[in-house]
């Protein structure tokens, strides 16, 4: 997937979190009339509850209670967001700031780099940036670059995509 098909969708999901209204808009379906429309529950009169391997099944997604006896969906790709135990919002085990944007550190863009087995050239090359921009801010492992808008979605596309 290139990167600008990959922005946009990023832009979609963005606005669709904002506004979930905008889906049936984009689906040219009435909200109200679905609501109002009569829907067969079949013999159970939906009453009955589903296991959650019927759930898993159903959905396409795996069910984890995490030893916590609390159940928590997660999709296959880990790409939904949730929340870690101090409150914060986190999505493929990277912190999200209150627009839903990946909060990248020095220490994580490093371990990005390492986990894709790239030199800083090539990784500098990856994500479209300079080598200097790089190396500055993987000596500051503790801090938060201020990145470009072209380097934070190049960042999150790999994060959520992997290299082409």
């Amino acid at each position: 997937m290139c990167k600008d098909v990959a922005a946009v969708l990023y832009g979609v999901g963005a606005r669709l979190d904002e506004q979930p209204s905008l889906l049936f808009t984009l689906r040219k379906v009435d909200a109200e009339e679905l609501i109002h429309s009569e829907i067969d529950l079949g013999e159970s009169g939906g009453a009955g509850e589903f296991a959650d391997d019927a759930l898993a099944e159903l959905f396409g997604i795996e069910i984890d209670d995490g030893g916590t006896g609390v159940s928590t969906l997660s999709v296959n790709d880990g790409s939904i967001p949730h929340q870690d135990r101090d409150g914060n919002r986190q999505e493929n085990g990277y912190c999200l700031d209150e627009n839903g944007l990946i909060v990248f550190s020095g220490a994580a863009i490093q371990n990005l780099r390492k986990q894709f087995g790239l030199t800083q050239a090539a990784f500098a090359k990856q994500i479209r940036t300079s080598m200097y921009y790089l190396r500055k801010w993987e000596a500051d492992p503790g801090g938060r670059p201020e990145l470009d808008l072209s380097v934070q979605v190049e960042l999150e596309t790999l994060v959520k995509f992997g290299i082409d």
